[in-house]
C-alpha cells in the first residue's frame, strides 16, 4: 500500500481545548483535519458530524481520531475507534479506572493500532532537564519532594457543564487536574509503593473531591507530599514541584511548569503553547515512520495505578498500597 503524504486525522469534541488542538493540527505539515463530531453541532469548515458511528462509517480514510470529550466518554469512544481500526489520540486522563485501561491495552494488540493520551508535559524541556539532574545524580540522594497544584474553578466552571464534577464522567481533581502531576512523579522518582489520601469538598455544585492532599511512598524509599485543589481564590493560581535532596534542590513552578529555579539560577520555558504543536509531530512520526510511541498506553498504566490506590484511600481512610 502506497504510503500517504498526509495522516487524516478526525477530531471527536469541539470543547475549549479543541482550539490548541486544531492550531497545533493545521501548523502540521503531516496532518489533514477533514471531519469533526460534537453533539451539540457546532460547525468547523463545514465538516461536521454529531455523532461518532456515523462520522467514522462516513468517511472510511480517517487515519487518526483525536478525542476531546468529557472524560466519563473516553473509553468507549476509544474502543470504538479501535475497532474501525484507526489509531487514537486522546485527552487526559483516557479512561475512568484502570479496568478500563486495560481494555483499551488488549483492544491496541488485537486491531494493531496506536492509542497517544496528551500529557504534553513531557515535551517540556525543563521537565527533562530535571530528569536529566536526577538521572546523573547531580542533585544528590533525594530526600523527599513537594507539589502544589492551586486553581479555581468557580460555579460558573460547574454550570455550565454537566459533566464537570460528576464521579462517573469527571473522577474529581486528582483525575482530572493532578493527573499531570502524577505522570510527572513516576517520570522523576519510579514507581509508587503506597499513598495516602486525606480529602474534601468545598464547592457545591459537584459530587466529587475538590481538594486533596496525597502522601506517597515510592519503592525506592522517596516520600512526598501533593496538595491540590480546584475551589481556592482566583488570585492564586499556582502548579509547582519542588525536590529536597543532601546536595541540590530544584523547583519547577509557574501555572504550566515554566520556569525552573536551580543553585540560584532561574531559567524560563516561554514556548508552552507549543507543546502540543510537538506531540502531534511525535504522534506522526510514530505512525508515520513507525518509531516509538512516547504517550504509549504503558507508559501511562503506573499512573493509573497510582490513581487506582489513590480512589482506595478515599474510600476506606487507609493507607493503600499499589
Amino acid at each position: 500500500m502506497k504510503r500517504k503524504n498526509k495522516i487524516e486525522i478526525a477530531i471527536v469534541g469541539l470543547g475549549n481545548i479543541s482550539t490548541k488542538h486544531i492550531k497545533a493540527i493545521e501548523k502540521s505539515k503531516n496532518l489533514k483535519l477533514v471531519a469533526t463530531c460534537d453533539k451539540k453541532n457546532k460547525n468547523l469548515n463545514n465538516i461536521e458530524f454529531n455523532d461518532l458511528s456515523t462520522m467514522l462509517n462516513s468517511n472510511k480514510n480517517i487515519d487518526l481520531v483525536s478525542i476531546l470529550t468529557p472524560s466519563g466518554e473516553h473509553f468507549r469512544q476509544t474502543m470504538l475507534c479501535l475497532k474501525f481500526k484507526k489509531h487514537v489520540v486522546v485527552e487526559k486522563p483516557i479512561c475512568m479506572n484502570l479496568s478500563e485501561l486495560q481494555k483499551i491495552m488488549k483492544a491496541e494488540k488485537i486491531y494493531k493500532r496506536k492509542v497517544f493520551t496528551v500529557y504534553q508535559n513531557r515535551l517540556n524541556p525543563l521537565i527533562s532537564k530535571v530528569k536529566d539532574k536526577i538521572k546523573n545524580k547531580k542533585l544528590g540522594e533525594i530526600i523527599l519532594f513537594n507539589s502544589n497544584l492551586y486553581w479555581n474553578r468557580n460555579d460558573k466552571y460547574y454550570l455550565n457543564s454537566n459533566w464537570r464534577g460528576r464521579r462517573k464522567d469527571d473522577g474529581g481533581v486528582v483525575m482530572n487536574q493532578g493527573i499531570h502531576n502524577l505522570d510527572l512523579f513516576q517520570y522523576f522518582f519510579g514507581k509508587v509503593k503506597s499513598v495516602f489520601v486525606e480529602k474534601k469538598k468545598i464547592k457545591k455544585y459537584l459530587e466529587c473531591e475538590d481538594t486533596a492532599i496525597i502522601t506517597l511512598k515510592f519503592k525506592n524509599g522517596i516520600i512526598g507530599n501533593f496538595s491540590l485543589s480546584t475551589a481556592v481564590n482566583n488570585e492564586n493560581y499556582s502548579n509547582s514541584i519542588e525536590i529536597f535532596s543532601l546536595k541540590n534542590n530544584i523547583k519547577l513552578y509557574g501555572k504550566n511548569l515554566n520556569i525552573l529555579d536551580f543553585k540560584q539560577k532561574t531559567i524560563l520555558y516561554e514556548d508552552e503553547y507549543e507543546l502540543h504543536y510537538k506531540f502531534y509531530n511525535m504522534v506522526c512520526s510514530s505512525i508515520m515512520d513507525k518509531t516509538k510511541n512516547f504517550f504509549s498506553n504503558k507508559s501511562i498504566l503506573h499512573s493509573m495505578e497510582i490513581v487506582h490506590a489513590i480512589n482506595k484511600s478515599m474510600k476506606t481512610g487507609k493507607r493503600s498500597f499499589v
